[in-house]
């Protein structure tokens, strides 16, 4: 696998999705990957691109060898349902980094201190972040990290 061709033709913004790519041969536990990421076309525009990919050939052990990928711009995708990363985007920098505290697990609080804002502020982004990603508490919001293959 040539790393160095992914790493230029994918947008920085999706590298976790070129991390839960590569991870799910590894785990080999679904039989499909579907997701969703900025590609650098041949005339050096990012498209958004919607992609699924399927394992084709195993080795003699049983591990994945070979797998075809089939991608298509993005057109008319509901976010809330096809791309959860869209609505992650949806998150101003301040939100995102509020979405990183909380997906650690730290407290409002905590957060607060980390960020050097107010707990207040902390609460209204909270608020905010609920509202874009669709979600109702934090275990739905880490559910969603995960799924995306955010780092924290």
């Amino acid at each position: 696998m040539d790393y160095i061709y992914y790493l230029k033709t994918i947008h920085p913004s999706y590298y976790p999705t070129l991390f839960r790519s590569l991870t799910f041969f590894n785990e080999d536990k679904e039989k499909f990957l579907n997701l969703t990421y900025k590609l650098k076309d041949a005339s050096g525009n990012w498209r958004l691109m919607v992609g699924i990919t399927q394992t084709v050939t195993r080795s003699k052990t049983g591990k994945p060898l070979h797998a075809i990928s089939i991608i298509t711009p993005h057109e008319n995708f509901s976010p809330e349902t096809d791309a959860p990363i869209l609505l992650l985007e949806s998150l101003t920098k301040r939100e995102m980094e509020v979405f990183m505290k909380l997906i650690e697990g730290l407290s409002a609080n905590e957060t607060a201190h980390a960020l050097f804002i107010s707990e207040e502020t902390v609460k209204k982004h909270k608020k905010n972040i609920f509202k874009k990603l669709k979600c109702n508490k934090i275990s739905e919001l880490v559910a969603m990290a995960f799924e995306l293959g955010v780092k924290y």
